[in-house]
């Protein structure tokens, strides 16, 4: 079915593919032994393609462990399949520009990992070609260079995600970024509380209402900025139900997550009614002075990184004399919702406001503030509140002395007996003045929402004024 020849001193395989023509495919320069050989999987794989059957396991190997420039010329005739580039570069890049489905903050991200992978690797890097050794020294490389834990955690994960996908492309045959991974760790020097009093210092110095209004719902309203607190219509605000419809742009991917329901909070009623008052006919949003670019064909390549309010609002906060905090829109949301898990509203309700699961609020939202460990010094668990006069704190010596004289009478009334003690009678009184008697809910005081126990020791007790 296939003829082997020499022309110009070079290895040849002509074969018929059924349609009246014979193709070429110049081996080069080999052993005859050698170029038999692939003259005998080019004719298995054009008698499996005319048969209609699968290649056997040791053709699809052989195919697989090719060479590119032999696998080219072989696919170049039509008898298989062009082979994907296993080019590091090439392959993230082409996965990028397919992903129509993210947003555009992701591919930013991706474009990231992919600019370290080829600082580290090189641009022209086959991605078959790297080992797990070399994937866990890029991460020692990411150690090296001074980044944060949870930024080198996210370069691997991204890094382990472009691997898989050529795993199962079937471009490598493992996974060298599988086990290479680092604890994505909380930076809790960076999880600070942001008390009210800054935030009114701050809005008296504001440039104009509506820069008010965006520092009102981020720290009042607990809205993402700038995606959500750009996005606000008058048309999601509920005026009559006292209720406002958040988009999220972030959670639309999720079920139900294109919106959510927020209470119309007392703090922002005021500075809406001015927004309202002040709004400019024919313009839905709204924040609309501060969202110019949210319009522009440059929000298309940057997304919302291009509506920069960080900026403005760290001359807002110089301007009152104020020290900036780490995250500064994050860190007005988290003391948002901080303060309604405070003020007793049930955890789940406020999740939902917030707009992500009771677990991500536990690790990324929920702060720990100082008047928590005053106020349970002063009350302890809530039983037993210590007395505002330590004058009037129990004699301790008072109480020792009781125990003493039980202990004595039950001991005398065992020899009396002449009995084997037993944990009854004046034994009972004995533990009961030893200590005071465990409660009987359980070992841990109930959650005031009805919740599990929020692990208080995650959290800083930080406060930035």
């Amino acid at each position: 079915m296939a003829s082997l020849y020499k022309e110009q001193g070079t290895w040849v395989a002509q074969f018929s593919d059924g349609n009246g023509t014979r193709p070429k495919v110049r081996l080069g320069k080999m052993s005859k032994k050698v170029a038999e050989t692939i003259r005998n999987r080019i004719e298995e794989i054009i008698s499996c393609r005319l048969a209609g059957l699968p290649l056997s396991s040791e053709t699809s190997a052989w195919l697989g462990n090719l060479p590119d420039d032999m696998h080219l010329k072989i696919s170049s005739v039509g008898l298989v399949k062009p082979r994907r580039s296993t080019i590091l570069s090439d392959f993230i890049t082409e996965f990028i520009e397919r992903r129509k489905d993210v947003k555009i903050a992701t591919l930013i991200r991706w474009r990231l990992d992919q600019q370290k992978l080829i600082e580290f690797f090189g641009k022209d890097c086959r991605a078959d070609s790297v080992t797990c050794l070399q994937a866990d020294q890029f991460k020692q490389s990411l150690f090296e260079a001074g980044l944060a834990a949870a930024t080198i955690s996210k370069h691997l994960a991204n890094s382990r995600m472009f691997f898989e996908q050529m795993r199962e492309a079937e471009l490598v045959r493992i996974n060298p970024f599988a086990n290479v991974t680092v604890p994505a760790v909380v930076n809790e020097e960076r999880n600070v509380y942001v008390p009210r009093e800054s935030i009114y210092s701050a809005m008296k110095v504001a440039p104009d209402d509506e820069w008010r209004l965006i520092i009102a719902l981020s720290r009042f309203g607990g809205l993402r900025s700038p995606s959500e607190i750009l996005s606000l219509r008058w048309e999601n605000i509920l005026w009559d139900k006292k209720r406002i419809w958040v988009l999220s742009p972030k959670t639309k991917r999720y079920p139900n997550g294109t919106r959510r329901l927020i209470p119309m909070f007392p703090e922002l009623v005021d500075w809406l009614k001015i927004a309202w008052n002040n709004r400019q006919e024919g313009i839905p949003h709204v924040i609309a002075t501060h969202r110019s670019l949210a319009d522009t064909e440059i929000f298309k390549v940057r997304g919302w990184a291009c509506c920069n309010l960080r900026k403005p609002f760290s001359d807002i906060l110089a301007r009152a004399g104020i020290a900036m905090w780490p995250k500064l829109f994050h860190g007005m949301r988290a003391s948002c919702e901080t303060d309604l898990v405070d003020a007793g509203y049930p955890i789940q309700a406020v999740t939902a406001w917030m707009g992500h699961s009771l677990r991500i609020a536990e690790k990324h939202y929920l702060r720990q503030q100082k008047a928590y460990f005053d106020r349970a010094v002063r009350n302890g668990s809530g039983e037993n509140p210590s007395p505002e006069n330590p004058e009037d704190s129990p004699d301790m010596g008072a109480v020792q002395i009781p125990v003493q004289q039980a202990s004595e009478s039950a001991r005398t009334e065992l020899s009396r007996k002449n009995e084997s003690p037993q944990f009854v009678g004046s034994g009972e009184s004995v533990r009961l003045l030893a200590r005071p008697p465990i409660p009987n809910p359980g070992l841990e005081p109930g959650h005031p929402c009805g919740r599990g126990i929020l692990n208080p020791l995650r959290l800083p007790f930080r406060q930035f004024g």
